[in-house]
């Protein structure tokens, strides 16, 4: 007789707890008669697939695979991934192989996402994947992909720099990658990508990535947001050269010298967190030719902590600090101003250092009072415990005309609630867990 006891420590193991061939990080695209999910093929299979799944008429639901890694990779089962997505997939507590995320445009018709490193984009209409080609060892590694809500550009990070994907409307013309931010030099200034000079950045600077605080106790994974209008990135940079080295080793590998990584200890200093507001510019191909970058102003002495980043369509985006203790945080909204107004035909009659003619664009930038600056950042709502400020996924939030949807930890009912222009609207007793979504009539959440 099989002792079921002594064959659940496996089993749970090889099965990553149990998660291997069901679906999951499913999300409604289009209409919302289909929705996009990840699933391996078998209880015991750690690779995952896309899929999607499309609700007919008569309520039935059809699956559809669109990326399967090991038609679109040979060693697919042989993963090999950079340091960095190695950290975020162990502080999002993912096990899994092969397509383990990916970002989806706002109309629900194209897909991107990392096998291995490499990154990929699926045209859903046209039932196709194809691998995009990023050449320069510069632009390398691929982490945290993510496509515009107009689906024309795909950005990422490489840890060092911010780059920029103008896809082609057809694989064989080629895509455009550019970077269009990156970390800061010794001098301050904004490092070249095309610069050979030996300075190198000052502290441990990353770009584009969540710091470790960030990922392991608060649940954010991301390190920059497309803007819902594809005209602006909001990215984040920070400094962990104050946080202590740890060294640790690989208990699969023994042969493996212990990796340092920086940690932020209890009673010790965190990462400094910096976030930067991008105008993009880009011409009437859709391709990038430059931005203009704006700090975001917060009392970062106060609130070291960047818990939260939401950007709904229509209205500025919204960020969610917090003090090192955790108990008194702010809602903030970010001024965001004009976009970049680019001339409609670019200026010829200018020649790069080969002598051939190249093209400029002319750009309108907007003069600002001084309390008006793109990057200035006001206070929504503030909110205090003597004990904890739980975080609910999903919060802040605004409503398409324009509520702030917060959530705040009751203590005279003992509930953590939802609040809608500072009131409280789910009940007592109802403990909130995580916003799913926000209309101008009601919000998807997950209780208990």
């Amino acid at each position: 007789m099989v002792n079921a006891i002594d064959e659940f420590p496996a089993l749970k193991a090889r099965t990553l707890r149990f998660t291997c061939g069901v679906p999951r990080s499913a999300r409604v695209i289009g209409d919302g008669s289909r929705a996009l999910f990840l699933r391996s093929d078998g209880p015991e299979d750690t690779v995952t697939s896309l899929w999607m799944s499309v609700i007919g008429e008569d309520g039935e639901s059809n699956e559809i695979l669109l990326a399967d890694p090991r038609t679109l990779l040979a060693d697919a089962d042989a993963e090999d991934v950079p340091a960095e997505e190695q950290a975020r997939r162990e502080r999002a507590r993912e096990g899994g192989s092969g397509i383990v995320g990916y970002s989806v445009d706002a109309a629900g018709g194209r897909v991107a996402f990392t096998i291995n490193g490499g990154l990929f984009l699926t045209d859903i209409a046209a039932g196709a994947t194809r691998a995009i080609a990023i050449d320069e060892p510069e632009f390398k590694p691929v982490l945290n992909p993510r496509i515009s809500p107009d689906g024309r550009h795909i950005m990422y990070t490489t840890g060092a720099y911010l780059v920029d994907i103008d896809l082609a409307d057809h694989a064989d013309d080629g895509d455009a990658v550019s970077v269009v931010a990156s970390v800061p030099r010794n001098d301050g200034t904004p490092d070249d990508v095309d610069d050979e000079t030996e300075d190198r950045p000052a502290g441990e600077w990353k770009i584009g990535l969540a710091e470790f605080a960030a990922g392991e106790e608060m649940d954010r994974y991301d390190g920059f947001w497309w803007s819902p209008d594809s005209k602006y990135v909001l990215f984040e940079t920070f400094d962990t050269s104050h946080e202590r080295t740890w060294y640790i080793a690989d208990p699969a590998d023994p042969t493996k010298p212990a990796q340092g990584r920086r940690y932020p200890q209890a009673m010790t200093a965190n990462a400094d967190v910096h976030l930067t507001l991008l105008e993009l510019g880009f011409d009437a191909d859709g391709c990038y030719y430059g931005g203009i970058a704006h700090n975001v102003e917060w009392d970062r002495e106060s609130y070291e902590y960047l818990a939260a980043v939401s950007w709904t369509a229509g209205h500025e985006p919204l960020l969610l600090v917090q003090d090192r203790l955790q108990q008194h945080d702010q809602v903030l909204a970010v001024r965001v101003g004009e976009p970049i107004v680019t001339m409609d035909a670019p200026e010829s009659g200018f020649t790069d250092e080969d002598g051939d003619e190249v093209e400029t664009f002319s750009i309108a930038i907007p003069e600002y009072a001084p309390d008006e600056e793109p990057g200035i950042t006001r206070v929504l709502e503030e909110h205090r415990n003597d004990d904890w400020l739980d975080l609910i996924a999903g919060t802040p939030s605004y409503t398409p005309d324009g509520r702030l949807v917060c959530a705040i930890n009751d203590m005279d009912a003992d509930t953590n609630r939802l609040t809608v222009d500072g009131t409280p609207f789910t009940p007592a007793g109802l403990q909130v867990r995580e916003v799913l979504d926000v209309t101008d009539d009601d919000v998807l959440c997950v209780v208990q």
